[in-house]
């Protein structure tokens, strides 16, 4: 009985995952932390684009390229 639920757990837990990759394929960018796509050194007064993200701010979630649309190819 407890590796049912168990089973059952992880089964839940990886559609949830899969759904949120669906939903929301993208997060926040970890080389600029979702500053404004701010490069590191950046000032208030002086600032680079983050080299990362081109300076949007967020990048594809690792796991999201599962999804047609999120593929470069497709």
């Amino acid at each position: 009985m407890t590796y049912l639920i168990l089973t059952l757990a992880a089964v839940a837990a990886v559609t949830a995952w899969l759904l949120r990759l669906r939903w929301w394929p993208y997060g926040r960018c970890p080389a600029c932390q979702g500053r404004k796509g701010r490069g590191t050194g950046s000032s208030p007064r002086a600032w680079s684009r983050c080299s990362r993200c081109g300076g949007s701010g967020e990048r594809l979630r690792p796991g999201a390229r599962i999804w047609q649309r999120n593929r470069k190819d497709g």
